[in-house]
Order: C-alpha cells, then structure tokens, then sequence
C-alpha cells in the first residue's frame, strides 16, 4: 500500500467528530473528491498491455464513520510493476542470473499529483 501524508490533516480527521454533521460530509467528499482524481490519474499513468491492470484500479470511498478512501488494485503483480523486482521470481527467472525489473510507477505519482489540491480542498470544508 502507497500512503500519502498531509502535514495536519491526520489531526483534523482525529477531531472530525467534533464538527457539525454538514462540515463533516463536505470532509468526506473532498476525500472522495481526491481519491477519484487519484484513480483516474492513476488509470492515465499505469503502463498497459492488455489493460488488465488499470481496469482493475478502483476506489473504495471515505464514509463519514470512516474518513478514509482506498484506491488499490486487486492484481497481485501491481506492486511488481510500481517498485519494480529484482531476484527470482515464481516463473524461475533469475535463478543463475537476478532477474531484474525497473518499476513503473502509476500510483505514487497519482498520489502526489492530487497532493496539495486534497489538503487544499479539506483545509477550506474544516474552516467552516
């Protein structure tokens, strides 16, 4: 799993049941507002063969008992493909010699991109 942090908004959404009902769903949608934005770059990013792999980048939205989103992929080589590999691996390539991969990345940079419009985006719905 790739995490992005934002400086002050773990705390902002350890106090978000403090806020009113309306400024703590206006927080879930800029979490969800961010979380699509991510996906869809991440679909834009992801290197494709048969598209297996960005057909499969989904997001599981933030709810407001729970103000996270996920966005993930459910192909076991994703990670492979993000951090790239190098040894042996479960088809026996580099077994005499290591059998490296350079990673691709498509999420990391997804997430980074959405970065400061998300923290733009909940700082202006928590100073309601």
């Amino acid at each position: 799993m790739i995490t992005v942090k934002v400086e002050g908004i773990d705390k902002a959404l350890r106090e978000l049941g403090s806020y009113t009902k309306e400024v703590q769903q206006g927080a879930v949608d800029a979490i969800n507002t961010t979380a699509l934005l991510v996906e869809s770059d991440a679909k834009r990013f992801v290197p494709t063969d048969k598209g297996f792999l960005k057909d499969s980048i989904h997001t599981t939205p933030a709810k407001r008992s729970d103000p996270q989103a996920f966005v993930s992929t459910n192909k076991a080589y994703a990670r492979r493909i993000e951090l790239g590999f190098f040894g042996e691996d479960s088809a026996g390539r580099g077994r005499k010699k290591p059998f490296a991969q350079a990673g691709q990345p498509y999420m990391k940079p997804a997430a980074e991109r959405n970065r400061r419009g998300h923290a733009r985006r909940l700082a202006e719905v928590l100073r309601k």
